[in-house]
């Protein structure tokens, strides 16, 4: 299955606990989370550097019942 349109270069990939989403890294450091079932693009994100840094390690914070927040990406 193809994900996206775009061209650019993966560093990385994470899909969340569920496996509902794949997140991307790239290398012009935006970070594209696509749903799987419709391999569509869900989400966009940019870092808040000037450089375009790329993303080359991510982590979806792990799901516990203790956590208030909920499907948290950490990019580095």
């Amino acid at each position: 299955m193809t994900f996206g349109e775009t061209s650019g270069e993966v560093f990385c990939a994470k899909f969340d606990s569920t496996d509902k989403y794949l997140a991307t890294g790239m290398a012009d450091g935006m970070c594209y989370i696509y749903n799987v079932q419709s391999g569509k693009l869900a989400f966009s994100l940019q870092g808040n550097l000037q450089d375009d840094m790329p993303i080359t390690a991510m982590a979806w914070r792990p799901v516990s019942e203790r956590l208030k927040t909920m499907n948290v990406l950490v990019t580095a």
